[in-house]
C-alpha cells in the first residue's frame, strides 16, 4: 500500500492530531479502544422504533415485531425476512443505479444507502493516511450544513486506519469525532472496497434521490468541485 507524502495543511493537521488523539486515549489492552455506543439488546438492524408486539405494517420500523415484514418496513425483525429491496442496483457507473451500500457505522449500527433515497447522498471511501481523504473528510461538515435543507446525507467509508491496519469500528468513531462527521462506516468483510473504490485509495460519488449515480471522482476532490456537482443536483 503505498505511502502518501504530501504535507497536510495546518487545518487537516488539527483534524489528524485529533483523531490520533482519540485513539492514543481510547486504547486498551489489545491496542485498540474500546469506543462505540452500546444498545439495548432488542435492537436489531435497520430497526428505529420500540418494541412492537402486532403485525407489521407498510411503515413500521419497530423492532420486536412478531409477524413477517411487509415490502415497506424498513427492519429486519424477528418474525420474517424483509422482501425485494425498493431499486434494482446495476453498477457503479455514472447513470446507473447504484448497488445498496450495506456497512457498519462508527456506533455499530447497520446503515443502509436504500433508507436514504429521496435526497441526494455524498458517498466516500478511502484509506484514513491518504491526503486526499483527509482534505475531504475536512471539508465536509462545511458541505453538509451548506446543503441541510436539500436533506443531503454524507457517508465516509474508511478502509484502513491512520496505522494502516483494517479500519474497524473504532478507527470510524474517532475519525468522526475528529473530522466531526456523522457517519463513518468500515469494511469488516473486506466486501465493498473492490466494488466501490476499485484499486484506488480515494473515490468519491454524488448519488441522486432515486439512487442514480451522477458523478463520481477518483483520488482527490476539492470541495469546490464536489459543491458544485451538488448544487448542480438541488438547484
Amino acid at each position: 500500500m503505498p505511502s502518501v507524502h504530501r504535507s497536510p495543511s495546518r487545518p487537516l493537521q488539527y483534524g489528524l492530531l485529533a483523531v490520533l488523539a482519540l485513539y492514543a486515549c481510547g486504547r486498551g489492552p489489545s491496542g485498540f479502544g474500546h469506543g462505540g455506543t452500546d444498545r439495548d439488546d432488542t435492537w436489531l438492524p435497520g430497526d428505529t422504533g420500540t418494541t412492537d408486539t402486532g403485525p407489521d405494517t407498510a411503515d413500521d420500523t419497530a423492532t420486536d415485531d412478531t409477524a413477517a415484514d411487509t415490502a415497506d418496513d424498513t427492519g429486519d425483525d424477528t418474525g420474517g425476512a424483509d422482501t425485494a429491496e425498493p431499486f434494482t442496483g446495476e453498477g457503479y457507473d455514472r447513470g446507473d443505479v447504484a448497488y445498496n451500500l450495506v456497512a457498519p457505522n462508527q456506533q455499530g449500527a447497520e446503515w443502509r444507502l436504500y433508507q436514504h433515497a429521496g435526497a441526494p447522498v455524498v458517498l466516500v471511501f478511502g484509506y484514513a493516511e491518504s491526503y486526499a481523504f483527509q482534505e475531504i473528510s475536512g471539508y465536509l461538515p462545511e458541505l453538509m450544513r451548506e446543503f441541510a435543507t436539500y436533506g443531503l446525507t454524507i457517508a465516509v467509508t474508511m478502509f484502513y486506519d491512520p496505522l494502516g491496519y483494517p479500519a474497524a469500528q473504532d478507527d470510524a468513531a474517532a475519525w468522526a469525532a475528529g473530522y466531526g462527521l456523522d457517519t463513518v462506516l468500515y469494511d469488516p468483510e473486506s466486501s465493498i472496497q473492490g466494488a466501490w473504490c476499485g484499486g484506488t485509495q480515494v473515490k468519491t460519488y454524488l448519488i441522486d434521490g432515486d439512487m442514480v449515480i451522477r458523478w463520481s471522482n477518483l483520488e482527490s476532490t476539492s470541495q469546490a468541485q464536489l459543491r458544485d456537482q451538488i448544487a448542480d443536483l438541488v438547484y
